[in-house]
Order: C-alpha cells, then sequence, then structure tokens
C-alpha cells in the first residue's frame, strides 16, 4: 500500500489552485451590468467588443461567456454568440422557488448551530452593519452585496458544503434579481429591517418558524416585475 501511494503524483489528478482569475473577474463586471439594467435582456454580446471594453484578452471573455450560458445567465444568440437571458416573472419565479427550499433546508440546519453557537452570527451581523451604512448613504449597489452576503453568511453557519456549493450556482441569478428589485423599490430602509428579523430568528426563534417567514422574506421577488409592470411597487424582501 506505501508504494502505491508513493507513486500517485496528485498533480495527474488535480488541478493547482489558483488564485480569483481575470474570467471570474469578467464573470464580476458582466453580473453587475445586468444587475444595474445596463445589460438588458436579449441584449447581445460580442467576445471581441467586450475584450476591448474590458480590457483583456479575447480568453478570459470567452471562458466568462462560457460560465455564464452554463448558470443561465446568457442564452444562444441566433447565429453564434450570446445574449442576456430573459429575467422576467418566470425565470424570478423559478429562481425564487429553488431558493426558498434550499434556504429553508440551510438555515434550518443553522439555527441549530447559532443556538449552541451563538457567536457564529458574527459574519451575518457585520453585514448587517454594511446594510445600515448603505441605507444610509442610499447605495443600492452596495446594499444588494450585502444583502447577498448576509444569505450567505447564514448558510455558511449551516456548515453543508454541497448546499453552499448549490447556492452559489444561484447567487448571479439572484444578484441581477437583487438588482431589479431594488431599481423598482429603492426602500433600503426596510430591507435592513427585513434582515433584522430574520437575524433575530436565527438565533433566538424556533426553526418550526423559519419557513413561513423566509418565504414572506422572500416572497416580494415573485411579483416584483409584474408588479413593475402594472406601475405598482410592493414591499420587497431579499
Amino acid at each position: 500500500m506505501l508504494c502505491m501511494a508513493a507513486r500517485i503524483r496528485l498533480r495527474d489528478f488535480v488541478q493547482p489552485i489558483r488564485r480569483k482569475s481575470i474570467a471570474d473577474d469578467v464573470v464580476d463586471q458582466l453580473v453587475k451590468a445586468i444587475a444595474k439594467g445596463a445589460l438588458p435582456p436579449n441584449f447581445r454580446l460580442i467576445e471581441q467588443r467586450l475584450a476591448a471594453e474590458l480590457g483583456v484578452s479575447r480568453v478570459p471573455v470567452r471562458e466568462a461567456l462560457r460560465e455564464l450560458s452554463l448558470l443561465g445567465v446568457l442564452e444562444d444568440a441566433p447565429g453564434r454568440g450570446w445574449k442576456i437571458a430573459q429575467f422576467d416573472v418566470k425565470h424570478v419565479r423559478e429562481v425564487t422557488s429553488i431558493r426558498i427550499a434550499l434556504e429553508s433546508l440551510m438555515m434550518g440546519a443553522a439555527i441549530k448551530r447559532l443556538q449552541k453557537q451563538p457567536e457564529l452570527a458574527k459574519g451575518m451581523d457585520d453585514e448587517l452593519v454594511k446594510m445600515r451604512e448603505a441605507a444610509v448613504r442610499d447605495d443600492g449597489a452596495a446594499m444588494r452585496r450585502s444583502d447577498i452576503a448576509f444569505h450567505r453568511q447564514a448558510i455558511v453557519i449551516a456548515d453543508n458544503r454541497i448546499g453552499m456549493q448549490i447556492w452559489e450556482g444561484l447567487s448571479n441569478h439572484v444578484m441581477i434579481i437583487f438588482g431589479l428589485e431594488h431599481f423598482y423599490n429603492p426602500e433600503l430602509a426596510s430591507v435592513v429591517r427585513q434582515h433584522e428579523e430574520l437575524r433575530h430568528l436565527l438565533v433566538e426563534g424556533e426553526a418550526d418558524e423559519l419557513d413561513e417567514i423566509l418565504k414572506d422574506h422572500i416572497a416580494g421577488q415573485r411579483s416584483l416585475l409584474g408588479a413593475a409592470q402594472n406601475g405598482t411597487t410592493k414591499d420587497t424582501r431579499g
């Protein structure tokens, strides 16, 4: 057994760990642009033009576009290339329903850990501070980042690696939906209050209360686009 282990070279089976790549940065920039509405649905992305505007080579741009297409943020464009996916009511409903189910499972586990180790809430508390600061500055972009980071911190507490990976796969969709949500309802102080309530439940509440409260917390996204199309606004949740 030792001889066999000596003959095995780990590099034959894994890739070197890398720092955040240029392609990852391109993904981040494109998601932010979609969330801000700068890149609307059906907008066609041209690899060469993107590379020139971002000041990078075409290789990381191509890699980023492929990654976003696998995540469903981009769709095939007629002919060749990619276009921004439709973040319509149906898309929002699909992402939201999956997110509610996943976060209910993960945060249920987080509640049990927080009851024994309340100090694990520090990551959520740090993001709440940033959210309050963003509300004072009326900074919607910073609020979106901290909104997602708050939920990420809550899910990290569950200590479920596979669940975390699945949630991260949804995060780009969530960021874009948050962008639309805050665009149509800029009442950032209400977003802070909603997360303070969720934090209280996770640290001091009961697991059997979670499902309904989390549905209410997230459900505003389902009616977001319909409300916007009708010229109305609703109290949004995130």
